[in-house]
């Protein structure tokens, strides 16, 4: 056994298929600030060893950008802190299959939460979560999703998040068929005459760039204007282009591309009134 400091204990043992697992555990009690959780996790000779990563009971808003250096977790456990966010490094855990949550202070989910290609597990029970992003709909692998107990959700509704993962995909499904009508006449969405252009999200599009690059990123500091979408919990607003947005299904109008993003779709009758 390995200890990396009072607070800390990294250590190998076995896991539930049989085979070896670094795991490290760290008493969230004796962090009291993000930079003594910096400083411990700095003094790990070799993070890509480490599988698992457990740490509770920590007071501090998020965890330090070198988390990413931690490469090869699989199993993340943040359960029982006062998280509010994660950094924008956590991207670079591609392996990760387990992410807890749970038990914190998290009121938006970053879209940086949505690119874990083999994530099986998302739990974010218990916090105080408002609305669930669309964008949850790339977790392809993903087969339990745990927002209980975030009374204050209203985008899906409480009921249907009550009801489990599918669910919940289902309503962001009918969320995301849903259209801009305005669309047709904002040229920046335009290709041709006959077929308009897909954007990526510019969240996607520095994801994307940071996983593919050959960049150390951590070492070498991310550009401000990449932190500046990966670090902000909601979509930026254009001053450049019309804030106004209809609805193609309900055909109620929004002037921020969030809340029509995330609005719950009501059907319109003939008079113009919501049912």
């Amino acid at each position: 056994m390995e200890f990396l400091g009072r607070a800390c204990r990294h250590f190998k043992s076995k896991g539930r298929n049989g085979k070896d697992t670094n795991e490290m555990i760290i008493d969230g009690k004796k962090i009291s600030t993000v930079l003594e959780l910096h400083n411990l996790l700095s003094s790990c000779t070799n993070p890509k060893m480490v599988i698992q990563f457990t740490m509770t009971g920590a007071p501090i808003k998020s965890v330090p950008q070198c988390i990413g250096s931690f490469v090869n977790i699989s199993y993340l456990n943040l359960s029982g802190n006062n998280i509010e966010f994660l950094p924008w490094s956590i991207v670079l855990l591609k392996k990760l299959e387990h992410l807890d949550l749970s038990n914190n202070c998290v009121a938006v989910i970053s879209p940086i939460l949505c690119y874990f290609p083999l994530l099986k597990t998302l739990d974010v029970s218990e916090n105080v979560l408002e609305s669930l992003p669309t964008d949850l709909l790339n977790l392809v692998a993903l087969k339990t999703l745990n927002v209980i107990g975030n009374k204050t959700i209203k985008s899906p509704p409480l009921s249907v998040c009550q009801d489990g993962k599918e669910a919940i995909f289902e309503a962001l499904r009918i969320r995301k068929s849903r259209v801009d009508a305005f669309s047709n006449w904002k040229p920046y969405y335009q290709g041709n005459k006959t077929q308009s252009m897909k954007l990526n999200s510019l969240v996607q599009i520095c994801i994307d760039c940071i996983i593919e690059s050959d960049v150390d990123f951590l070492s070498a500091e991310i550009p401000p204007v990449m932190k500046t979408y990966l670090n902000e919990t909601k979509k930026q607003e254009s001053s450049l282009l019309p804030n106004l947005f209809k609805c193609s299904k309900c055909r109620r109008y929004f002037t921020k591309s969030f809340t029509f993003e995330n609005h719950d779709c009501k059907v319109v009758n003939k008079m113009g009134t919501l049912k």
